[in-house]
């Protein structure tokens, strides 16, 4: 299987390791293990989506583009209780940020880094700013 999950002990934070050729299945998948992994948090939590050894095909993209911006299954990007962050630079992570930010698709801002480190940077910085608020 292409994808896994798991939640940092103690913390609103999953990682989602995406590998090999991604498809709609397979973010099915990862939206699945999401939301059973958080099902009695009631907070926001920050899933960092790891595309790093990933790789796809145009149409698998704009497959996957559609999924994640017109369901409602839990644990998906549409739900509201995820922030979703990624971890990578392949053309394909870059275009569906773009479809993403579109307000057809979501309107959702997605961040990007090079590293898991740099991601868990800055989720801890807006975990901070939660709490000082």
């Amino acid at each position: 299987m292409p994808v896994s999950v798991e939640r940092l002990e103690n913390k609103p934070i999953l990682i989602a390791t995406v590998s090999d050729a991604v498809d709609v299945v397979a973010v099915r998948e990862m939206f699945r293990q999401s939301a059973e992994l958080i099902a009695e948090i009631d907070e926001r939590v920050f899933r960092i989506t790891d595309v790093s050894k990933a790789d796809s095909n145009f149409a698998e993209v704009m497959g996957i583009i559609r999924e994640a911006s017109s369901t409602d299954m839990p644990g998906s990007t549409n739900d509201p209780r995820i922030q979703a962050v990624f971890v990578g630079n392949n053309q394909w992570v870059q275009m569906f940020r773009s479809a993403m930010a579109l307000k057809q698709f979501g309107g959702k801002t997605l961040p990007m880094f090079l590293t898991i480190e740099d991601a868990l940077e800055y989720i801890e910085i807006e975990l901070g700013k939660k709490q000082e608020s």
